[in-house]
């Protein structure tokens, strides 16, 4: 996927901001500001920080029971590239995998205990200097909080989303790219489009799809 000069600055322009980090301190909720090493330049004695890498976490979540997808933001927060999904942050803790961002911020934003062994499909975009990483995510406990739960999108087919996942081209453009009006066009289409049904099956069956089976 090509994108344009402005699109690549913005995201340069983001990393520049993202270079102190938070990490969770022990098992407590207590969050303590955390400031990258600093590295000597050999060449002038300038100080410079060392670089961290990004990743950018999101997803949806599917209740087994209704059959119904948790696809829209969360907030009206705008991330990183005007994305709003369950989840989407590029705020992932020193150390922390991309799973473990997704997990942490569902349960901070959404009251939901996600179930790490319920994740499937961690489809891997490499978007430099940033990893995007969707996952679906099919076992959780808990209660959305207040006023989240008009957010709920009903599988009209009774089939779940389109093969591919981030590989949409509706998906991929309006979700990672484009504005809150391109997100809700593609939460829509992909809300009622039709999949492919043995890809259907095995997505949301009881055994979880390798990773291996999906990165890109």
């Amino acid at each position: 996927m090509n994108y344009s000069k402005k699109v690549l600055r913005r995201v340069s322009e983001a990393k520049k901001h993202l270079f102190e980090g938070e990490k969770l301190a022990g098992a407590t909720s207590k969050v303590e500001k955390v400031v990258p090493p600093r590295v000597s330049s050999q060449n002038d004695g300038a100080v410079s920080f060392k670089r961290i890498p990004i990743h950018f976490s999101a997803g949806v979540i599917y209740s087994k029971i209704e059959k119904l997808w948790y696809i829209a933001g969360i907030t009206d927060k705008r991330f990183l590239r005007d994305v709003k999904l369950p989840g989407g942050t590029n705020k992932g803790y020193l150390g922390e995998s991309a799973w473990e961002t997704l997990c942490r911020e569902c349960e901070e934003e959404l009251l939901l205990r996600i179930d790490p062994e319920e994740i499937c499909h961690p489809v891997h975009q490499v978007l430099v200097p940033i990893k995007q990483f969707f996952f679906v995510v099919r076992g959780w406990e808990g209660t959305l909080r207040d006023g989240l739960t008009d957010k709920w999108f009903a599988d009209t087919d009774g089939e779940i989303l389109k093969a591919r996942w981030v590989e949409l081209s509706e998906f991929g453009a309006c979700c990672f790219i484009n504005h809150r009006e391109g997100l809700e066009k593609a939460t829509v289409t992909i809300a009622r489009e039709q999949c492919d049904r043995t890809f259907a099956e095995q997505a949301i069956s009881a055994d979880i799809i390798s990773s291996s089976d999906v990165y890109r």
